[in-house]
Parts: structure tokens; sequence; C-alpha cells
């Protein structure tokens, strides 16, 4: 039976040490459609139910770090601790600023029988971190501060369906993490390894610490690599 805490359903199985705040559990159809004679649509099919869920928590256990928090209770993307499959994990920093614990976003996909594909982050994610973690190296650190921080760990699916549309067989595959930097000032990264997908300067003549400042936002991403491998059927 799934546990409501505050409103929110534990939808994936994550656990007592997950404190759901949202969740959501809708149903995609597949719609196959014909034409007639004159270009009309006339006989219609709809097959292949899929769930695609999704939740969001904030993590009360013991783990000082996310990395540990999702091994303990088996839920890093491609693991399945409950009725679906996880396929993406995020998490937000932003709410530390104001003294908050982060805010973390689960979502996933049904019909795999068990965990196919693992996937982990790289990066070490604090759990409690009392402010937004610098979780890329920085040479400037002095002269710059690290404002927020937006980490996702992301797989797709790959799945086989019979004549009905319903899903036989799945992997996960293709884990890539994404990180999504801002700071105050311009820092100096070592983003060795990333593909740096988006970065922009904006300037104010507005006080910041009795001058102007500069607001720097990153993008980067990379692959992630599997840490077991099992092709999972219904």
């Amino acid at each position: 039976m799934s546990e409501t805490v505050q409103g929110g359903v534990d939808i994936f199985g994550l656990g007592a040490n997950w404190e759901i705040q949202t969740d959501s559990d809708p149903t995609a159809y597949d719609r196959a459609t014909a034409t007639d004679s004159c270009g009309d649509i006339g006989p219609t099919a709809v097959f292949g139910a899929n769930k695609v869920p999704t939740c969001t928590a904030l993590y009360v256990g013991a783990e000082v770090s996310f990395n540990a928090a999702l091994d303990a209770d088996g839920c890093n993307p491609g693991q399945k601790p409950g009725a679906y499959v996880i396929s993406t994990f995020a998490v937000d920093y932003a709410p530390t600023l104001a003294g908050q614990k982060p805010m973390c976003t689960f979502t996933g996909a049904d019909g795999f029988a068990a965990a196919s594909n693992i996937f982990k982050p790289l990066v070490t994610l604090p759990t409690y971190p009392g402010c937004v973690p610098d979780v890329i190296p920085n040479s400037d650190a002095t002269g710059s501060e690290v404002t927020g921080l937006q980490y996702t760990l992301a797989v797709p699916f790959g799945t086989d369906k019979d004549a009905a549309g319903d899903i036989i067989r799945g992997n996960t595959y293709g884990g890539e993490e994404t990180i999504q930097l801002t700071y105050y000032g311009v820092p100096t990264l070592d983003t060795t390894g990333y593909d740096t997908t988006q970065s922009n300067e904006d300037h104010s003549n507005q006080e910041f610490s009795t001058s102007g400042y500069t607001l720097m936002s990153q993008g980067m991403s990379r692959v992630t690599t599997t840490t077991t491998t099992t092709t999972t059927t219904v």
C-alpha cells in the first residue's frame, strides 16, 4: 500500500527516508487512425496504456549525500523500488537559500518486471548543505559565489511492444547528467569531461556589496555509464 505523507503518495516506493510533497500518476495512450476514400478519419483505436509517474520529495534520512541515499534506498535511475522503474532523478538546491532542504524530483515508467541498467550521479550531491553546493571545481571561489544549482540525471527507455501496443520488454540506456549553475561574479570552472551547453553573463548597475555585479549562468552535460546490465521482460 502506498504511504500518504503530507498529502503526497509514495507512488515509487521510495520509503520512509523520503517525504513526498507532490505526486502525479497519469496514463498515456497510443492512438491509431485510418482515413476513408475522402480523406476523412474513419476507424480509430486506442491502445498501449503507459504510466508516466512523477513526484517531488524531500530527503529526511541520515545519509549526507544523495549518492548514498539513492544507493541505500534503491532508487537510482534504472532501479525499481516499487511499482515503477525510475528514469530521472533531479535535485534543485534553490530552497537552501531560504534555509530549506533541496527539492528532489523523480520520474519513471511502468511495464518493467525488474530493474534494468542502473545509472548513478558522477558528482557528489550533499543532502543537507546549508547553502548551494559548488559541485564543479572553481579556482576563483573568492571572486565568485555560487547561488543556484539544478542537477538532473536522465535515462531514456528503449522498449519493444506486442501487437496490442503493450510493453513486453525494455531497457534503460544513454544516461546523461546535466548541471545548471548560477554565480555572482565570474567563476573559473574546471569543466573537464563536460560539454558546455549554455553560458551567459548578466550585468547590473544595482548595488551589490557596494558595487555593480555580474550574474553568471552556465549549463553543462556529460554521459554516465551503467553499473548493472539486465534486459528485463514483463
